[in-house]
This record gives C-alpha cells, structure tokens and sequence, in this order.
C-alpha cells in the first residue's frame, strides 16, 4: 500500500518489520521502486530476492517486467523471459502481455513476431489479454491485417478487442474498415463508449461519412460522453471536414475553454478554404496557450492560403518564444508553404535543415511536385533520387511525377527511361475515391468498372465532357497520350478521367438524396 502511495520509506519500514519469506512482500517493494523510477535499487532487491530470499514465483518475474517496459528499458525484458525460461519458471497470460507492450515500446515488429509464435506454442495465442496486447502491438505497427487475424481468432473478445481494431484501423486512415467493424461491434451485442465515440468519428471524419458521424454524435449524446472535451473536438473535427461550418460551431460554443476543440476548429476552417487564423488570436483572449498541433494546424493554413510571412513567422514564434521543437511535420508545411509560392530554394533549405531530410518523404514528394510546376527538373530529379532511396525502387509515385514532369516539358526521351523503371518496379497501389451515397459507403478504383451503377456513371461522364469542351475547356492530357495512345487530344477522355467517378455516380443517385460528400485519394 505505501509504495503504491509513492511512501517508500514507509514501505521500506513496513518490509523490513515483515515476514521475509513472503514472495508478495518482496514483490510489493520491488514494484514501489520501479513505479518511482528507481531501477537500480528495484534489481538490486531482486538480486537480493533471489541469493537470500525466497524464490521468486511468476508474479514477482511480472512485476520485474512491468518494471522494465515502463522504465522504457528495450532490451532488458527479453533478458528476463530468457532468465525465467533458464530457472524453469512458466510464463503466463501476464507475462507475455507484458513482453508484447515491450516489444512495440522498442519498435521492434521481429522480437513481436517472434514472441507471438511463442504465445502459439504455448497456448496463449486465444487468451484475451494477450490477444488484446498483440492487436494493440500490431495496429501501431501499421500490420492491420495481422491484427484482424488474432481478433479473429480469440476464443472471446470484449469491448477492449473491438476498441483496439477499431482505433488502429482509424489511425491509420482506413476509415471504412472502422466503421465496418464499428457496426459489426454493435450487432455483436458490445455498447459503444468513450474510446469507441473517439475512433468512429476519426474514421467518419477521415472518409466524409457525415449520416455516419451524425449518427456517432447521437450516440455520444445517449451514452452521455459528448459533454467530454476529447469527444467535443473530434466532432469539430468531423463536422468541419465535412463541410458542416455551422454545425462545428455549434459545437464549438460548448468548448471555448478546451484546447483541443480550438486546434480542430482552426483546422477545420482551413480544410474548407476559410480565413483560419483569425481564430488564432481569439483563442489567446481567452488565456489558452497554444501547443505544437497548435502550430501544425495554422502553419497548415498559412500553407494552403499562400500566406508566406505569416507562417515563417508562426514557426519563429512556435520555436523560439515558445522553445518548442518542430516535428516532421511541422517542417512538411514549411517545405510545402515555400514550394507552393515557387520559393524552391528556401524550400529545399528548410527541407534539408529537417533532422528527418533524410526519412521525410511526404516533404520530398512536396518539393518534388513544386519542382514539377515551377519547371525544375535537376530539383524534381534529385526528390526522386532522394524518394528511391527511402522507399525503394518498387514504390510507383516518385515515378509517376516525374514521368509527368517529362510529357509536361516534352521531354519524352526521358519519359520513356521513367515509364520504364517504372513498369520494372511491377508495384502498384491505385488510386481510389470514397464517396458516401444513401447511406453506403462507395469505394471507386481507377479504372474501375464493376461498380452495379458503373455504365451509368461512365454514359453521364462522357455527356459531361462533351459539355466542358463545348465550354471551351481543355483537359491536361500531355501524361495520358503516352500511357493511353488511343486516346486522341480531341477525342473523349471519359474512360482516362477516372478521378471523376464519384462526381459522376452522385448524379446517378441526385434524385433520391439530398447531399453527398466525397473523398479522393487519387494522383495525376
């Protein structure tokens, strides 16, 4: 009790007056001294444990354990199990839940595969608890499907397994599988809370689904969570990435005082073209201190509006009266905010003054696309080199910009070098559009015509086009005459505008719905 009430010198005096060969006794004061952050003196008891004591049992190897993962010490957990299997001792349920949060604390996805082939082997592998830390582990590793293997076969799941699944496929901006396994939770007979509120409307935020994100917001109201300050500013964030200005307002008159709901707000006016920073300074009115995503959020405006002194003076503000450290991706809307202006040396100046210049490849890819529109080719070349060199030969979007670059200047001798390294990379992600319709989510791939409405689709976007060229538009074709030669400049380009299908598919269903919001993912 006094080493969990941070007494350890009470505890100390209660130990030493106790029965010394009592395992839970040794157990309790070697827990108090890891959970102050005494490392050195909890193994030093240990050791003691173990010479004059009694043998240690599994739970004190646990509490050794738990000591280690939260004193963030990588490598000495494995050390232990190793320990443990040496002197006989069996692991249990706790022993491996501790071992897994070790493994994603180091980063380490090969000790995490390794160690959950020994959770096989031993039979652990359908236990809750370990299922659940093995999801979590997976999930933050970004290795969704293998998450959804162990939750599949867990003997029995709980709110924590479907919680975990949900939250992983939201951070990781595949909002349609959230919200799939939001709805699979309910008819599973599990009641939403907090956690759940939080995931499904990250997800419903990330894929537009606002009948979703309504419907979530229901849900906060009768699990009585929407009063939270976290909750407040993720339907702020949901409401204005959708759109839905005044509804986020609405909102948003609830949480003045909460930062967060702030930081959503600014973001959300900034998502939907609107003059954000002038909530900057209304939020300083009301005595709140702004924090990095703060700064991530008006550097983001800056970014998008072309606002070039206001951002470079945010960033100097941000790190130097303020002293704090910029993370990658506030130098991302750096590089981004001096490329968009055409500013590429400055760019590529604070790109290469990132410490990550050398891991950064969203803000690669940034300056690359600048160089492309500004006419840069040794700039845009160097972004590829640095782009391969990141993500490997086999990753086709460097490639694709570039072979752009090259039908964009008339380059083609070199389009055809990048055409062709691209083509032996073999490797390819499409691109997809998401568009909610009627209550369904619709997901739309490049090329793609095995959607039940695509004939449709494809008949009312070539109507369309024969409509913008009467209008006297002129579609940006220079890359589709080379990967689609039978494509003439003066024919139709219905079948290469692929990035319009969910435009198209919601004249399709105009007649039977009010709204519709849609969410592309797709590249030039």
């Amino acid at each position: 009790m006094y080493a969990k009430c941070s007494s350890l010198m009470d505890a100390k005096v209660t130990f030493e007056n106790s029965q010394k060969d009592d395992p839970a006794s040794w157990g309790a004061i070697i827990n108090g001294y890891f959970q102050q952050g005494l490392v050195k003196d909890g193994f030093h008891l240990f050791d003691i444990m173990k010479m004059k004591g009694p043998i240690p049992h599994i739970g004190v190897w646990n509490v050794v354990l738990a000591g280690c993962v939260l004193n963030e010490m990588e490598c000495w957990p494995f050390t232990l199990f190793k320990q443990m299997e040496d002197e006989g001792i069996l692991p249990d349920s706790t022993t491996f839940t501790h071992l897994v949060k070790a493994c994603w604390c180091s980063m380490n996805l090969e000790h995490g595969r390794v160690l959950n082939s020994l959770i096989v082997e031993d039979g652990f592998d359908r236990h809750k608890f370990v299922g659940n830390s093995l999801i979590d582990m997976y999930t933050k590793f970004g290795k969704l499907e293998d998450a959804h293997y162990v939750f599949l076969h867990l003997d029995k799941t709980d709110a924590v397994s479907w919680n975990t699944l949900i939250e992983g496929y939201a951070q990781h901006q595949r909002g349609e599988e959230a919200i799939l396994q939001y709805r699979l939770m309910c008819l599973n007979g599990f009641k939403p809370d907090k956690v759940t509120i939080l995931s499904v409307l990250k997800a419903s935020a990330i894929i537009l689904a606002v009948e979703e994100g309504m419907l979530i917001h229901a849900t906060a109201i009768t699990i009585n969570c929407e009063s939270d300050g976290s909750v407040g500013s993720s339907l702020i964030d949901m409401y204005a990435r959708c759109g839905l200005l005044n509804e986020a307002s609405k909102v948003f008159e609830r949480f003045k005082e909460v930062k967060a709901a702030w930081n959503s707000m600014i973001s959300g006016l900034a998502c939907n073209g609107t003059y954000s920073l002038g909530a900057y300074p209304l939020m300083r009115s009301y005595g709140i201190e702004p924090d990095r995503l703060t700064y991530l959020c008006l550097l983001s405006a800056c970014s998008h509006l072309g606002l070039v002194d206001e951002g470079r003076n945010h960033f100097v503000t941000m790190t130097e009266h303020w002293k704090m450290k910029p993370t990658v991706e506030h130098y991302g809307c750096m590089v981004d905010l001096w490329g968009r202006v055409g500013s590429l040396k400055e760019a590529h100046q604070v790109l290469m003054s990132s410490p990550w210049k050398k891991s950064s490849v969203v803000s690669w890819f940034a300056l690359m696309h600048h160089s492309q529109v500004h006419g840069r080719f040794d700039l845009a070349k160097l972004c590829l080199d640095q782009i391969v060199w990141i993500l490997g030969c086999k990753n086709e979007s460097g490639y694709r910009l570039m072979a752009s670059f090259f039908c964009d200047t008339r380059l083609h001798d070199h389009f055809d070098g990048v055409r062709s390294c691209n083509l032996d990379a073999k490797w390819r992600i499409p691109g997809h559009a998401l568009i909610e319709a009627q209550g369904r989510i619709h997901t739309f791939v490049v090329g793609d015509k095995t959607h039940e409405e695509s004939q449709a689709v494809y008949l009312k976007l070539k109507i369309l086009s024969s409509s913008l060229r009467y209008q006297g538009y002129v579609p940006h074709t220079s890359m589709l005459m080379q990967r689609l030669p039978h494509i003439s400049e003066q024919g139709s380009f219905s079948d290469a505008a692929d990035y319009a299908l969910p435009q198209e598919f919601n004249f399709t269903v105009r007649e039977h719905w009010s709204s519709t919001l849609f969410n592309l993912s797709v590249v030039s």
